[in-house]
């Protein structure tokens, strides 16, 4: 038995292989007719849609035939996807290649092979190939049918991977429709349908739900001194120190607008609000970004508004959460800033 040689862009084959996400997906409708369509034509009691892995075929078709995958040493299809056209094997038993096969000498017994190559992005995947246990050879009518089926494979794969690289690319703007740029948290779009449907969940089960309000205490004088690049990056650096101070899953951190963040605090009561506001105040107070035109510290300090629901009785609507928020946040900077107030309701 010969091992067939590596293609020349084995590495790059591979790495195209790989990102169709085919290998041992489900079964295929799209595919088994073809491959049953392809027996009817040439008279073969076996075809396959066969992918040629690094180390193994594996079927994504497997008509008359029950096995999924064999080593990639003993397939025929590794010497196919070597040819640019239909690879023919009238009788192994007489081919040196293939004669003392596994795949000859024991069940399928493949004594006749054809094999289309497919190609996805000039590589070649594998193939498309008829089977018999007995020597044949495939008329020209056939071999057209064969080479026509393929196509229609090859269609199906480069499908798959266009449909793959727009899913990606719609996920990839989907996520970029939801984040603030300058400080890559959510923006208000993600906050407020965030926040619609916690509001909504915070009724129906009767839970609280909590709304922490952030300002960064006299940002105008900061960047008013400082210029705004330095002011952008003192966002950032708030931002990310803020979006650190919270570990649950479904808590939310969004840049409100200019230098305003909110967290959106899922079963979150009033308490339990007031430990993440001191986590937040202390968060900001260990970035020591100097501040010197502030009016109450040294250095960058936020202050902070909390409203909260009454374990799940209405307030209403969400836009007065925020607003009772935007109250004790009011209460806070008068209060002399770098501090937190909650909501009296």
């Amino acid at each position: 038995m010969q091992k067939a040689d590596l293609p020349e862009d084995e590495e790059t084959r591979l790495s195209t292989l790989q990102s169709l996400d085919i290998l041992d997906s489900i079964e295929d409708k799209a595919y088994d007719d073809i491959t049953k369509i392809a027996a009817q034509i040439c008279g073969t009691p076996i075809a396959l849609v066969s992918l040629i892995d690094q180390n193994r075929q594996w079927f994504k078709s497997h008509h008359g035939l029950s096995a999924r995958e064999t080593p990639r040493d003993y397939a025929f299809c590794s010497h196919a996807i070597l040819e640019k056209q239909i690879f023919e094997v009238m009788d192994s038993r007489l081919d040196d290649r293939f004669h003392d096969n596994p795949l000859v000498t024991n069940d399928p017994h493949v004594i006749f092979y054809a094999g289309f190559p497919l190609t996805v992005n000039e590589h070649r995947m594998g193939t498309l190939c008829v089977i018999d246990d007995k020597p044949n050879a495939l008329n020209p009518t056939q071999l057209e049918a064969l080479e026509a089926l393929g196509r229609q494979i090859e269609f199906l794969l480069q499908s798959r991977l266009t449909n793959k690289k727009l899913n990606e690319r719609n996920k990839t703007l989907k996520k970029l429709s939801a984040i603030d740029p300058l400080t890559n948290i959510a923006n208000r779009r993600t906050l407020f349908a965030t926040l619609e449907t916690e509001f909504k969940r915070s009724l129906r089960k009767r839970t609280p739900l909590s709304l922490i309000l952030i300002d960064i205490d006299d940002f105008k004088k900061y960047n008013d001194h400082y210029g705004h690049l330095k002011g952008d990056a003192c966002l950032k650096s708030v931002a990310k120190g803020l979006q650190d101070v919270l570990h649950r899953p479904g808590d939310l951190i969004a840049r409100y607008g200019g230098e305003e963040f909110i967290y959106v605090l899922p079963d979150t009561n009033k308490a339990g609000a007031a430990k993440v506001a001191e986590f937040a105040l202390k968060a900001i107070q260990d970035l020591k970004l100097v501040h010197v035109a502030s009016s109450c510290a040294a250095n960058i300090t936020i202050s902070i508004g909390i409203s909260t629901t009454l374990d799940g009785e209405e307030a209403s609507t969400n836009k007065i959460l925020i607003d009772q928020a935007d109250q004790a946040l009011y209460k806070a900077k008068s209060n002399g800033k770098n501090q937190f107030q909650a909501y009296l309701q």
